[in-house]
Order: structure tokens, then C-alpha cells, then sequence
């Protein structure tokens, strides 16, 4: 089901896909209806990646926070969160926390709120 998550993730593909008969006579396993999906196989890989993360965070030496802003053509505002993590090996990892549509105008403390949360909901 990691497969079919990440399709979502990578594609711009509405789960409402999960309904399309021409798609689930193309694949060869069953596919789980929208709510099943939204409701039972999202949060579930939602849990093992929130313990991955948290796992690297624990193993790495350093790590800092890489925060960005930005806005598309349409003016909505966007924020990410995302850690940058050095290991005793030298290797490094960069991990997207969290990222959110900002509504409004971005100062100082909705900017701060928003990461606040991107962190509490991520540990």
C-alpha cells in the first residue's frame, strides 16, 4: 500500500481514482475504496513515517530546520518545515515535516504558529 500512497503523493491524482473502473481492471491487486484509504491506510503510513522521522532525529549528531515561504501565481501562500540532519557517518538526510497552505497575509506570529504546529504534529 506504500506504493499506491506515494502514487498519490507523486501524482496529481485524486483518490477519488480509487473508484475508476478502468483503473482497477489495469492493476492486479485489489484496490481499497477512498474512505478505507483516507481513513485506515493514510494514517497508518502517517504513523510509521512520524517514527521513521523521529528515529533519524535520535540517531543523527546535528540537525537544524530548514523553514520556507512562498506563494504561487494564484497568491496562496505556502509554508514548509523540513529538518537537515547530519550522522556520525558524515551522511546527511533532509526529511520534510510538514508543509501548509497559509491563509491571509504571513507576519511574524502566524509564520511561528504555523511551524509550532508543523512540530508538534510531527513529534
Amino acid at each position: 500500500m506504500l506504493l499506491l500512497v506515494k502514487y498519490f503523493l507523486s501524482s496529481n491524482a485524486a483518490i477519488k481514482e480509487l473508484e475508476n473502473p478502468y483503473l482497477r481492471k489495469l492493476l492486479k491487486f485489489d484496490l481499497p475504496c477512498p474512505y478505507t484509504f483516507n481513513r485506515r491506510i493514510l494514517p497508518r503510513v502517517q504513523d510509521i513515517l512520524k517514527q521513521s522521522l523521529i528515529n533519524e532525529l535520535k540517531k543523527s549528531e546535528s540537525f537544524c530546520l530548514i523553514i520556507d515561504l512562498w506563494s504561487n501565481k494564484s497568491c496562496q501562500q505556502f509554508l514548509a518545515v523540513a529538518a537537515s540532519m547530519i550522522f556520525k557517518n558524515f551522511n546527511k538526510s533532509i526529511r520534510v515535516i510538514g508543509m501548509n497552505s497559509t491563509s491571509g497575509v504571513c507576519y511574524d506570529e502566524k509564520i511561528k504558529e504555523c511551524i509550532e504546529t508543523k512540530l508538534k504534529n510531527a513529534l
